[in-house]
């Protein structure tokens, strides 16, 4: 094999390489957005109600951040979230 063309396949090996870490995180936050969706899905068919698609896709955020704000303190949606989440959270869904 030629000089360049191994030069180019090490190259790719450690662009690879590099690139794991992020990839890591994105599969760690599609398991925890399933985590959650799972969670909200078994509240809401407990609920014994019809219940409205803002409602689930408020749910759903309420458990993510509840369960993941480790990892989430200073993005601006959690901060926000974080104003009036204790007096939703202290409400159950019914």
């Amino acid at each position: 094999m030629p000089d360049d063309q191994k030069d180019l396949m090490e190259a790719n090996t450690h662009h690879a390489i590099g690139k794991i870490p992020d990839l890591l995180s994105k599969l760690e936050y599609v398991g925890q957005v399933q985590a959650t969706a799972m969670m909200a899905a078994a509240i809401v068919a407990n609920a014994g109600r019809p219940v409205s698609i803002k409602e689930v896709g408020e749910l759903q955020r309420d458990l993510f951040f509840s369960m993941f704000a480790g990892s989430l303190q200073g993005h601006g949606a959690y901060t926000e979230w974080k104003k009036t989440a204790d007096q939703r959270l202290a409400q159950p869904f019914r």
